[in-house]
């Protein structure tokens, strides 16, 4: 017996053998129907030979070989019902379950009888199993085909030689393709890489039409390969015949640029670019110059691609954040304070559907308790962190129910709005100017967590921002369009609300502008966003125009707009040449002008006996310079203390009294800071607009403005007094509080003959029984509004021209073709380093080429021709070199 039951394990490794050599010849489970061995299909040359005993020496029988439902084999070696165990077969049980033995075979789990009725499983090799598994799916899509088998055209299937499997597309019957291939891949045929497959994040390489383009593997989705950068549609067979709907997706393809008025960001290659003002490590720089590291980076002079939190052990380890790992973005937008970011989604089924991606990440001012990685010291990063909340279930790369992917991201200054793939928004930040949209009307609203906003269970698909005012836009599912926040006019909404006597709008023909919206119906008619919720038409742009823009320079409506042509044609202001004053250039310079931009709107490209110019995209912006130049003073006092108030012991950030400049009144008391724009300035007019916060038991007691010493208002306040000018009233710390939104423009004040502007706050006072009283200023804004006559410092005479200053910036040509060019008064929305208009004799050390420290900002490093006081000035269409992209202005 114990030679017998030697002989059955010596049998059952050679079943186990034939089988494996059986299933990978042929691709087949070699079983009958009822789930046995078919011993015809083993009893051959090629496996056990035609003279094989199968009889089982133990039990007398035929080898006992059965299927369960997934095609794992086992052997009924010792006993083949449970009456057929004996117990005093214990040393020959314990004989046939020992390991030692076999190779091919594994045993069963243990001696009961249970478990010996079982049998010993046949072990499949690793090739086996691949096959066995693509056998139980059933999917005439992976179906097995030997290299000497047609495949089904159309299918993908899994072609069998060598003994490996590799996945193919079926072209022809007779022709088929790789799918799975290791990156990065090359394919000559650019048609094919529709079909090719490989793992997320690889890079294909694609010959078309001569040229090659680059694409990157999303997962196994409805679209595949997406153009990296520079890529083409993978439907189009010749680029020259589709250029007409090439021109159609340039603004819906292309990638995010944000130009504000002292830097930017760029979304290139899905890495972030930033420049310009690098306060909070937004633009990237951490803390010094790495030439010179006693200078502080205030501002960077050239794109510096953001670093990005790496979440895997080993590469953060390697503090090296640029890496191939790096997570990749799909949306960016910035605001004074952070640059974020939202990365793709990807939805891949592999073997179960997954879903993974869609996260937030931001930089700047950010803490531990929103985002990752970031100690809890700290409140400020130069590396982009992922948001906490929004990446809160995604580690098991199955979706849930409430998990959020995100697809999109718009901003204004101190609040942050988001948009989901499932078309629902979401927003954190400040509530000031109802920024929220959550129906609040509370100023002093903070969200850090964030939230929907209010809805009436509209789906969108689309949001976006408007630049220079806290007012938010966004279409629904229904082409309908919402807006929320501050308008122009100064009303507030507070929640979405859809635009008066709505129509349905082109997702795609949606301009964001500094103060309004350009909406294009889909009756291709432009129209804007005017008045409180109301939308005009924009007669002057026709119906076929590709791109367009507006700005509202002083009553003045200025328009750019490109035809289906791809020329430039608008306001006859923005297309000529203007000296930084604002008055037209000479002749010399009018013809330089006017050659440059002829260049770029001759329409010299002739296709299908069709003559195009070169521009794909266009929009003007508006110069609001940082703080000390002159254009503009912004003072926001959230938590920051503001230097150079005198007089007053004033707090900034008081936990009690809010994110404003404050102090308890106790006596009579004035807060006096002066302003220094510079003799060149001097004469000029302008206009302070800012929040007064009237705290507490108010009873008589009264405020009042003063610039350069004149009275530009006095008022006496009230408790439980209703004044006209009050923009909101609630209580703070249990006291009651009014926000009066006042501003100084009815009344202008001329910077004094040294470029001084003094501003008194005077507050009087009368004490009634302890009573507590309380002030705040807020959103302090010093504007210029117009024309004034020079003083007598240098450079100070003259006229100036209106403010806020502006420019334009255009792209021309398609995909790799693309290039910008901007002209007007630029300041630091562009980086200087990409324009080759720095003089280098101008930047004293190697190290201030590429940052600035802000003692250094207003210092002129253009040459002369190319410079408003400090400030980028450019006279004629230039060219920005590494914009080589297709951009959307946002």
């Amino acid at each position: 017996m114990m030679n017998a039951i030697k002989d059955v394990i010596q049998k059952e490794e050679y079943i186990s053998l034939a089988i494996n050599k059986y299933i990978l010849q042929t691709a087949t489970i070699p079983k009958k129907t009822d789930g046995t061995l078919d011993w015809t299909k083993l009893m051959v040359d090629d496996y056990l030979g035609a003279n094989f005993n199968k009889i089982n020496p133990l039990t007398s029988t035929e080898m006992n070989v059965v299927f369960d439902a997934n095609n794992n084999a086992f052997v009924k070696g010792v006993i083949e019902t449970l009456d057929g165990y004996k117990a005093d077969n214990n040393y020959l049980y314990n004989f046939y379950n020992n390991k030692i033995f076999r190779v091919n075979t594994i045993p069963p789990l243990n001696i009961t009888k249970e478990k010996l009725l079982i049998g010993s499983q046949i072990l499949y090799s690793s090739i086996q199993r691949d096959i066995v598994a693509l056998i139980n799916e059933a999917n005439a899509n992976k179906a097995i085909k030997l290299s000497t088998q047609n495949c089904e055209s159309g299918k993908y299937f899994y072609e069998l030689r060598n003994g490996k499997l590799t996945f193919k597309y079926c072209k022809t019957a007779t022709s088929s393709i790789e799918v799975y291939q290791e990156a990065p891949i090359y394919l000559e045929n650019w048609e094919d890489l529709q079909y090719v497959k490989g793992n997320i994040g690889d890079k294909a390489y694609v010959k078309k039409n001569g040229t090659w383009y680059e694409y990157y593997y999303q997962g196994d989705s409805t679209t595949r390969w997406i153009s990296s950068g520079v890529g083409d549609s993978l439907t189009a067979v010749d680029e020259n015949l589709d250029l007409q709907d090439r021109i159609l997706s340039y603004i819906p393809d292309s990638k995010d640029l944000v130009l504000r008025r002292d830097g930017g960001c760029m979304l290139a290659n899905g890495d972030i670019f930033c420049w310009g003002n690098n306060l909070y490590k937004k633009a990237g720089i951490e803390s010094y110059g790495q030439l010179d590291k006693t200078l502080k980076p205030d501002y960077v002079n050239t794109p510096v691609m953001l670093k990005v939190q790496i979440s895997d052990a080993e590469q953060k380890d390697a503090l090296w954040y640029n890496n191939p790992y790096r997570i990749k973005f799909e949306k960016m937008a910035v605001n004074s304070t952070n640059v974020c970011g939202v990365s793709p989604i990807f939805d891949y089924f592999y073997g179960v559907q997954k879903k993974f991606g869609g996260d937030l990440y931001c930089n700047g001012k950010i803490t531990s308790s929103s985002f990752e990685d970031m100690d809890a010291s700290k409140s400020e990063s130069s590396i982009l962190k992922r948001n906490i909340f929004f990446a809160t279930g995604k580690s098991d790369e199955l979706e849930n129910a409430n998990e959020i992917y995100l697809k999109d991201i718009v901003m204004v200054d101190d609040t942050i709005a988001v948009l989901s793939d499932a078309g629902k928004i979401y927003t954190m930040g400040k509530n000031y100017k109802g920024a929220l949209g959550i129906g609040s009307t509370d100023k002093f609203l903070v969200q850090q967590t964030p939230v929907e906003v209010k809805n009436s269970g509209q789906v969108f698909k689309k949001i976006f921002a408007l630049r220079d005012i806290k007012g938010f836009g966004a279409i629904d599912k229904n082409n309908l369009f919402y807006i929320w926040g501050e308008r122009p006019n100064g009303t507030i909404y507070a929640e979405p609300t859809l635009l008066k006597d709505s129509i349905q709008f082109n997702p795609d023909g949606i301009f964001t502008n500094s103060k309004d919206f350009i909406l294009k119906g889909v009756n291709n008619v432009f129209y804007r966003t005017s008045g409180n919720k109301d939308f005009i038409a924009l007669t002057q742009i026709p119906s076929k125009a590709l791109s367009a823009s507006i700005y509202d320079d002083n009553g003045t409506e200025l328009y750019l707009y490109i035809n289906e042509y791809q020329e430039l044609i608008g306001s006859s202001e923005l297309l000529t040449c203007r000296t930084p004053t604002g008055t037209v250039c000479t002749a010399t310079d009018n013809t330089i002008f006017s050659t440059a931009l002829s260049e770029l709107n001759t329409k010299s490209n002739i296709i299908n006996s069709i003559s195009y110019a070169n521009f794909s995209n266009i929009s003007i912006f508006g110069l609001i310079a940082p703080s000390g130049t002159g254009e503009l003073i912004t003072e926001n006092y959230d938590g920051v203390t503001t230097t150079g108030w005198e007089n007053g012991n004033v707090v900034f950030g008081d936990s009690k009294t809010g994110d404003f400049m404050t102090n308890v009144l106790t006596e009579n008391i004035t807060v006096t800071k002066t302003y220094n724009f510079g003799v060149s300035n001097a004469g000029k007019e302008v206009k302070l607009d800012f929040d007064f916060y009237e705290i507490g038991n108010w009873s008589n007691d009264s405020f009042t403005l003063k610039m350069n010493d004149t009275t530009i208002f006095k008022k006496t306040y009230q408790k439980n007094k209703t004044e006209s000018d009050v923009t909101f009233t609630g209580t703070l710390s249990g006291q009651q509080l009014k926000i009066h939104g006042l501003s100084s423009s009815a009344t202008t004040i001329k910077v004094d003959s040294s470029g001084n502007l003094k501003v008194d706050y005077v507050f009087t006072i009368k004490q009634n029984g302890g009573q507590y009283k309380a002030w705040g200023i807020d959103n302090l804004k010093i504007t210029y509004v117009g024309t004034g006559t020079g003083g007598s410092g240098t450079g100070g005479s003259g006229t100036t021209s209106n403010y806020p200053r502006k420019f334009v910036c255009g792209m021309t040509g398609l995909g790799s073709s693309s290039q910008m060019y901007c002209w007007g008064d630029v300041g630091r929305s562009l980086p200087i380093l990409s324009t080759s208009l720095y003089d280098i004799s101008k930047i004293s050390t190697m190290n201030k080429l590429f940052i600035s420290q802000s003692a250094d900002a207003n210092k002129q490093m253009s040459f002369d021709a190319f410079n408003n006081n400090g400030s980028l000035f450019l006279k004629f269409p230039s060219y920005i070199g590494g914009f080589d992209y297709p951009f959307y202005f946002k």
